[in-house]
């Protein structure tokens, strides 16, 4: 027996083991959703039916008892070719794909089918919530739209199952990272216990602190005290305060005597957590700024010892002070700006920046000067180009507690920036040709379809695709394949309107919208033209490739549903198909 292949088998069966769903143990939400569907529609068996490549696999059953079967005697995988209909089989004897199939002739002996594909965030039909009657019968509309809708809960506990994966990655990669940082990271909980404590903690405080994980370290053997002099009593340490008041501390400098007697200057950084704002615990990142502050004190005499280890640094680091002069200044800015340090050392930060950075900047100095701490994130004007930069501003306090200036991080995160900014497009446009995807396809579609009701007008919907094409992958190979995908689109796109809309679903399949047309005479010479740019032969490197093309258009009638159309437009292109190519325009849909 033939498997039904699904168009995207192969991006959805990766997508379905990517998830680590099949073969794991029996989920109460999974089975509470499936009782309630067999209940819903008065049958005794539902489950939810994961289609594998060989195999259909049961997350959660009732009245089954069996974990698989074979995908080829699956009802299910049928389902999933047609991810947005309910597919329904009254009685299984009468139809031609089951009537043999050894789950009607044998247990447990089906008669009645009603599937509802499980369609990922992503687009792929994943499975089915499917019911199973050994009696012919019917579900009424209420039926099916609560199957429809019970469909969708699990697709969600699906997708909620990937973003807990995900989470865990995170989590797993964030521990990493935070054993790794060189600044001291604790986590307490709401009743003071140690939940937390990387390396560098310990080493910075000089205490064994993993002994105390779990409990609440007492008594403390370090003697604490504010920056003048005073103890720094309980309720006033950092974390304490954030505990108490549910907000995050930045920038708090405390001193402390570790065990073995040294003295050393910490700065704190501290965030709550919890839920419903219910403060759960505390995150405390601190780092040993002893020599970073004593640096500062001697900032004029030992600059050229320090211009030679920022100069190393792949940042930029500069200080500014609280006249908004620039004091200092690293190679990396330099190089950056691309002047010399004689035309910008002691100038006013208006004389260094153009009118519209200084701009940018203006909220985020006053800030620091008004010693708040600021990290964000800009598009600026380089030498070689727009770079995107992430700055820190930290605000400097002199002895009498006064900001007395601050200064200058920043990162050049362009190549992260463009990443995301690529990523972000990927998700709704085609990598290969670089038009919109079937998830932009199917947001534009009904966008048009509520344009068009809106305003009383009508819109055509069309369905292309290559003829032969496979020959082609096969004869030339799947480079050349991409090729003419790609050209295709391109002549595609010129061909239309600029109101048009033009989208590759998969492989070699295209979409076409096309707005403000009113009748269907309107549409002949726009097929025609569409097909006519693709006549010329493909013109490829050391290859030239006739192509040729089957469109299907339907004009949208007024009260015909998205699902309608596209059903419409599909079958009108494998009906051009069928006919050798061309273009055939749908019949308007039959009403009752």
């Amino acid at each position: 027996m033939n498997l039904p292949q699904a168009p995207d088998e192969v991006a959805r069966l990766q997508e379905l083991h990517g998830l680590g769903l099949l073969d794991t143990p029996r989920d109460p939400a999974f089975d509470e959703l499936v009782q309630l569907a067999a209940q819903i529609c008065g049958v005794k068996i539902a489950a939810v039916s994961l289609i594998d490549a060989q195999r259909q696999w049961f997350k959660a059953s009732c009245g089954l008892d069996a974990h698989e079967t074979p995908r080829e005697q699956s009802f299910c995988a049928h389902a999933i070719l047609r991810p947005d209909e309910l597919m329904e089989v009254r009685d299984a004897h009468e139809d031609p794909r089951f009537a043999s199939n050894p789950l009607v002739t044998g247990a447990p002996h089906i008669r009645f089918y009603a599937g509802a594909p499980l369609v990922s965030a992503r687009g792929h039909a994943l499975g089915a919530l499917c019911v199973i009657d050994s009696q012919p019968r019917e579900l009424g509309p209420e039926q099916r739209h609560a199957l429809q809708v019970l469909a969708r809960q699990v697709g969600q506990l699906i997708e909620l199952r990937r973003k807990r994966l995900q989470l865990e990655q995170q989590e797993t990669f964030l521990l990493t990272v935070i054993e790794s940082l060189h600044e001291g990271v604790l986590i307490r909980d709401s009743q003071r216990r140690l939940v937390m404590a990387n390396p560098a903690a310990s080493e910075i405080l000089g205490l064994p602190l993993q002994d105390d994980i779990g409990r609440v370290p007492s008594p403390d053997p370090c003697t604490w005290r504010q920056m003048d002099e005073s103890p720094l009593r309980m309720e006033d340490a950092p974390a304490e305060r954030s505990l108490r008041s549910g907000e995050a501390l930045r920038g708090v400098l405390t001193r402390l005597r570790r065990p073995d007697g040294q003295w050393r200057v910490l700065e704190h950084n501290t965030r709550p957590y919890g839920r419903a704002g219910v403060t759960e615990g505390v995150v405390v990142s601190f780092r040993d700024v002893t020599e970073r502050l004593d640096t500062l004190k001697r900032l004029r005499d030992s600059e050229n010892r320090l211009r030679g280890i920022t100069d190393n640094v792949p940042a930029l680091i500069a200080y500014v002070d609280k006249a908004q002069r620039l004091l200092f200044a690293n190679r990396t800015l330099l190089e950056w700006v691309g002047r010399d340090e004689a035309e910008l050392k002691d100038r006013p930060l208006p004389e260094v920046m153009k009118p519209a950075e200084y701009s940018a900047h203006a909220e985020h100095i006053a800030a620091a000067l008004a010693g708040e701490p600021r990290r964000f994130g800009l598009w600026s004007a380089q030498v070689d180009g727009q770079r995107f930069i992430e700055f820190s501003y930290v605000p400097e306090r002199c002895e009498q507690g006064n900001v007395a200036g601050f200064f200058v991080l920043a990162s050049d995160l362009t190549e992260r920036k463009q990443l995301e900014l690529r990523l972000a497009a990927e998700a709704r446009f085609d990598a290969l040709t670089g038009l919109p995807n079937r998830k932009h396809f199917h947001e534009a579609l009904g966008l048009a379809l509520k344009r068009a009701q809106r305003h009383g007008s009508r819109l055509a919907l069309g369905f292309m695709d290559m003829d032969g094409f496979k020959r082609i992958n096969d004869q030339h190979g799947h480079a050349v394949g991409d090729l003419v995908l790609q050209e295709f689109g391109r002549r595609l796109q010129a061909g239309l309107r600029q109101t048009d809309f033009v989208a590759r679903l998969a492989g070699d399949e295209f979409t076409l919208l096309l707005e403000d047309v009113q009748a269907v005479h309107e549409l002949e010479p726009l097929a025609a033209k569409i097909l006519e740019g693709m006549r010329p032969d493909f013109e490829l490197p050391d290859l030239r490739l006739p192509v040729r093309a089957s469109l299907g258009l339907a004009l949208a009638e007024s009260g015909e549903s998205e699902a309608e159309l596209l059903v419409r437009a599909d079958q009108a292109m494998y009906a051009a198909k069928q006919a050798g190519s061309g273009f055939v325009i749908a019949a308007p849909p039959a009403r009752a």
